[in-house]
């Protein structure tokens, strides 16, 4: 009897410390969550930034581009009214 007392009292031990173990888990979880949520919205805010940025770049690029193209054109028109071509 006073065997299985002591079992019963070390399998109880054993369970809370199982218990405190899965709630230190529980919380590690919860808060490695909330880090990865946190990590997600950063990343997606600077892709945001990153694809505003590359547009902007590339309307400029092609702004340049085809002021060059008239730039070009309109050189062309000036020498063939001027009969140098």
């Amino acid at each position: 009897m006073k065997m299985k007392v002591v079992t019963d009292k070390l399998q109880l031990a054993l369970v809370y410390c199982l218990v405190i173990a899965l709630c230190q888990l529980e919380r590690r979880v919860e808060r490695d969550q909330e880090e990865f949520e946190s990590i997600s919205r950063q990343l997606r805010k600077e892709l945001h930034q990153f694809d505003r940025q590359r547009c902007g770049d590339f309307q400029t690029s092609i702004t340049v581009y085809l002021e060059s193209l008239m730039n070009t054109q309109q050189q062309v028109r000036l020498a063939l009214i001027q009969g140098r071509i």
